[in-house]
């Protein structure tokens, strides 16, 4: 069984905020000039949506990363769907003097929704911050379809509601 884990999928310590992107080459190459590639990840990953605040989801765990993983992907076609993230230290927000401030999440899975965090920043400081995570190394780690199979049928041992979409979750944190 091939689940995802924070360590392995995104190549950072926890606790991390992760971002999901909308497909992994949002977040650039290393080859990529830098301040192109800094501007291009803000645009793509924090200014493609209207709304001045943006969600991200703080991960202390590797069943916070399935979770949350799993809870997006109910809002898509598939629930197997790859879901890229990229993910950012809560040092570096600090750093940079942007705020992470629990809110509660609109995901079909109650432990996701507790991880649920908005930030509200300037381009500056998200150029910033990006420019920070790809001089450190980061990567946007990506949670395949295979890896989605197997937290699908992990969940489903487990009566989550996310896969059920029946009567009340069985999972002990959901609770």
């Amino acid at each position: 069984m091939a689940l995802p884990t924070v360590a392995g999928t995104l190549q950072v310590p926890t606790p991390a905020f992760v971002r999901k992107l909308r497909r992994r080459s949002d977040w650039g190459e290393p080859s990529d000039e830098q301040a192109q590639r800094v501007k291009n990840a803000v645009d793509k990953l924090f200014r493609a949506q209207a709304e001045p605040d943006i969600s991200v989801y703080l991960v202390n765990t590797d069943e916070d990363l399935r979770r949350v993983a799993l809870g997006l992907n109910a809002g898509r076609d598939s629930l197997k769907e790859a879901v890229p993230f990229v993910a950012f230290l809560p040092a570096e927000l600090q750093a940079l003097t942007i705020q992470a401030t629990q809110t509660p999440g609109d995901l079909p899975c109650a432990h996701a929704n507790r991880l649920h965090h908005d930030i509200i920043a300037t381009d500056d400081q998200l150029a910033q911050l990006c420019e920070t995570a790809m001089k450190s190394g980061r990567v946007a780690g990506n949670c395949s379809q295979g890896m989605m199979k197997d937290v699908i049928a992990e969940a489903t041992k487990e009566n989550c509601r996310t896969v059920t979409k029946e009567g009340s979750c069985q999972v002990a944190t959901c609770a």
